[in-house]
């Protein structure tokens, strides 16, 4: 990359957010917290981050007084043009861009599951495109076992090989284990750093990938930040917020990067997430399928299970009770584990699976065909050691095999919230139009959905479940 065009909204958040390489005895740039009341005081009084850098829109700020909150930083930082145009030359030179949140080619996963938790800035290097292809996450600790590290490749190969992308962390251990055998195998990869994406940007081994335009490394923090640990976990976010789903191959219980991002992301439901249970039983992954992940071992792969299925919802209802392994209780460590569904099983789980467009988003619903009435035992007895609310998640997921409506329903219900047509509903999941008028007609008929007249438009009933906001639905996030 010879030039990079910064919009004026961009210059703007980067003065504000950005270190510019800067000492720390100057005005200290915003954090993402600051940054956001200063957000928000722009939408208030109909101003973009542009306005700042205009000497009406600094007036504008001064009137505010007390009402705008951090005035005088806000000032002080927007003043830092002359630093902003030599860090701007020198990212350049090492071909990175830099993106924010007002822009269009801002990562949409990012503004719609985050909202006002997706970074402000976006740092990168290579192929912005693929930050909307979506793929599989696959995540785990800096220090893990010879078998987790195996699964690990073996994961990001099977991807690579299907044309799936791997998302990673690019830490020591499973994530760079897992990006570095999909890039040598000329695979498509999204890294997002918490530190020394500068150095990245000019690393050797990643140069050809780079420039063929199979890698894209981003990273939330100046390029030439140094490793922080709270870095590390507040970028945790982003790799799960990009993907379709999430794979734990190793985390240490209660403690460490991979624990926090794997349970931010049970928490907060961005992605299905599904953790590796293989003897010896990690005691932190055993504990993060007890929370809601599901557990996964190496059959997945010998059985060669499409990774593209997996993803846009084909495999998913079938994986979740079936060929994907229970959690053994720790005093049964020693049984044998609940036996696994043929492949004959398999095909017949998905030869009804009505054909339909794959999408980025996870709410995408595919009709999944009735297993076996034997399933239904195999479920039962596998989660007999589990806490009450556990096995209503499983059931919830037997459902679904019949179709995903029980999984799309917390988010058409935050959609909602409030009157939409069936078009605006289609619009905002990105799916078609029938498929939209299916879901909102099994909405209504159960209830939970009311109908309105003149003009037609459909609203939810009551809350009946606890999703955090993966849309802003009333203004565009700054």
């Amino acid at each position: 990359m010879t030039s990079h065009v910064l919009t004026s909204d961009t210059q703007a958040i980067l003065l504000l957010c950005g270190s510019l390489g800067q000492s720390r005895a100057q005005e200290a740039p915003l954090t993402q917290g600051e940054y956001n009341q200063v957000a928000q005081w722009l939408q208030r009084e109909q101003m973009r981050p542009a306005d700042l850098l205009q000497p009406e829109g600094l007036d504008r700020v001064q009137m505010a007084g007390a009402t705008m909150p951090l005035g005088h930083r806000v000032e002080s930082l927007v003043s830092r043009g002359a630093a902003l145009a030599l860090a701007v030359e020198a990212w350049t030179h090492k071909g990175l861009w830099v993106i924010s949140r007002s822009d269009p080619d801002y990562p949409r996963a990012l503004r719609t599951r985050l909202g006002r938790y997706a970074p402000p800035i976006l740092y990168g290097v290579g192929e912005q495109r693929l930050l909307k292809r979506g793929g599989l996450a696959i995540v785990g600790s800096r220090d893990p076992d010879e078998r987790g590290l195996d699964f690990a490749r073996s994961v990001a190969l099977a991807c690579s090989r299907q044309g799936v992308p791997v998302i990673s962390g690019g830490a020591r251990g499973v994530d760079s284990a897992a990006m570095d055998a999909a890039i040598k195998v000329e695979g498509v990869v999204i890294g997002v750093l918490a530190d020394s994406l500068a150095r990245a940007a000019v690393t050797r081994k990643y140069r050809t990938a780079i420039c063929e335009g199979r890698l894209v490394f981003i990273s939330p923090f100046d390029p030439n930040a140094g490793f922080n640990a709270g870095n590390a976990m507040s970028r945790n976010k982003a790799i799960y917020a990009l993907s379709d789903l999430a794979l734990v191959v190793s985390a240490t219980l209660e403690k460490g990067g991979t624990w926090n991002g794997a349970t931010e992301n049970l928490k907060h439901r961005w992605v299905p997430l599904f953790v590796r249970n293989e003897e010896p039983q990690l005691p932190g992954n055993r504990r993060l399928i007890e929370l809601g992940g599901y557990s996964v071992d190496r059959d997945v792969l010998e059985r060669r299970v499409s990774v593209e299925d997996w993803l846009n919802g084909r495999e998913f209802a079938s994986n979740i009770g079936l060929h994907l392994q229970p959690i053994k209780p720790a005093s049964d460590a020693g049984s044998g584990a609940v036996p696994l569904p043929t492949e004959e099983d398999a095909t017949r789980a998905t030869q009804s699976v009505e054909a339909q467009p794959a999408t980025a988003d996870r709410c995408s619903a595919r009709n999944i065909a009735h297993e076996p009435a034997r399933s239904s035992s195999r479920i039962a007895e596998s989660t007999a050691h589990l806490t009450e609310e556990r096995k209503q998640q499983l059931a919830l997921a037997h459902g679904a095999m019949h179709d995903l409506f029980g999984v799309v329903w917390p988010y058409l219900e935050q959609a909602l919230a409030k009157p939409r047509t069936d078009r605006e509903v289609a619009e905002l999941f990105q799916i078609e139009l029938k498929q939209a008028q299916t879901w909102l007609r099994r909405a209504t008929e159960q209830g939970i959905v009311k109908k309105l007249q003149k003009p037609v438009r459909y609203v939810a009933n009551v809350s009946t479940s606890q999703v955090l906001p993966l849309f802003d639905t009333n203004k565009p996030v700054l």
